[in-house]
């Protein structure tokens, strides 16, 4: 098995751990990412593929730039040019539109499927359609507030993204690979947004809600580890990780907006990502349907104090 395989065989497996210790996995990595671009790519680094195929013309790739410096620079910068190019633009009108979102309240019984939860909560317990017809409002006003707060869980992690975006550090994925949302400089990295979680609260019985929060944000890797382990089983990674994790210290029912808090987002994000360095981030090593992962994760908590 050469290099090349070796990679994609630890890709396959969600063996990610590879991909922050090994430059030439990260290689592999950016150029999965860019295989749609190929033949512009041979293009703009003046070379021939011999082969035929997606797969092997980016073996190839691989072997070009592994053995040949000057076209690595010249594949980086492409991916540069690209990746930028090809990022959402910044939407001037959406921080206005997500303040005009006058409440938020995610309702878990909505979930996995919002037919789902009608289909269970309507059609056995009404057989008189008259007595359906009867709840015509309240329906419309469940589907509505779903619709509602998966609006603003959309939006408001788009505008997120696009604050991670405009740094310059940060280079968006192209959407092929899986796991990876954006690299910070050659650190692949998986953006999760969530409220402070109410079970890893449940989980350390005889600790206060602020005690908890407290020693998670001097010291996440409890609460990291718990994120990684209790993740559901249907849409398990083993990804680096990027917690942007949310919570009003005084309303914590009010945590959905700092979402939107423009200039608190801004500063975090600009400063954490200023002061980014890889070989800092905390290593999580976690069990996971009887075998062991180890990724990189870190959190970056958007509180809001009764200061």
């Amino acid at each position: 098995m050469n290099d090349f395989e070796k990679w994609e065989a630890a890709y396959k497996r969600q063996d990610m751990s590879c991909f922050n210790t090994s430059p030439e996995a990260v290689l592999w990595l950016k150029i999965k990412d860019l295989s749609s671009q190929l033949p512009a790519i041979a293009k703009q680094l003046a070379i021939t593929f011999y082969t035929s195929g997606v797969r092997a013309h980016c073996q190839e790739l691989y072997t070009y730039l592994l053995e040949k410096p000057e076209l690595r620079n010249k594949f980086e910068n492409f991916r540069q040019f690209y990746c930028q190019k090809h990022s959402p633009g910044w939407n001037n009108t959406l921080p206005a539109s997500l303040q005009e979102v006058p409440t938020y309240n995610w309702v878990e019984h909505y979930m996995p499927s919002l037919d789902r939860y009608f289909a269970a909560t309507y059609l056995p317990r009404f057989p008189s359609f008259t007595a359906l017809e009867s709840m015509k409002e309240k329906i419309a006003a469940e589907a509505w507030e779903f619709v509602q707060n998966a609006w603003y869980d959309h939006w408001t992690r788009n505008y997120i993204e696009q604050l991670f975006f405009a740094h310059p550090r940060v280079l968006p994925s192209m959407g092929t690979l899986r796991g990876v949302d954006f690299f910070i400089d050659d650190c692949p990295m998986k953006l999760k947004l969530l409220y402070f979680p109410q079970a890893f609260l449940k989980s350390r019985k005889g600790t206060d809600v602020a005690t908890t929060v407290n020693e998670s944000l001097k010291n996440p890797k409890e609460l990291l580890v718990w994120l990684y382990t209790e993740q559901c089983r249907l849409r398990f990674g083993a990804e680096n990780r990027l917690y942007l994790i949310f919570h009003d210290t005084t309303k914590p029912e009010n945590s959905w907006e700092l979402k939107r808090a423009q200039k608190l987002l801004a500063e975090k994000i600009e400063n954490y990502l200023t002061q980014f360095e890889p070989n800092r981030l905390p290593s999580i090593t976690f069990p996971f349907s009887g075998k062991t992962y180890t990724a990189l994760a870190d959190t970056l908590f958007i509180v809001k104090d009764e200061n």
